[in-house]
């Protein structure tokens, strides 16, 4: 049924946009702790 597949799709956004969000998530973190790593060699 159409209302099946609408569902799937919902699913299948639902996890890209997770995906997105954990990507971006990581990606921020990392040049955090990459900022953070050059100044304490700054400070070093």
């Amino acid at each position: 049924t159409t209302e099946y597949r609408g569902r799937e799709a919902m699913a299948g956004s639902a996890r890209t946009l997770a995906i997105v969000a954990w990507m971006m998530m990581a990606l921020v973190i990392g040049s955090i702790s990459a900022v953070d790593a050059g100044r304490e060699e700054r400070y070093l």
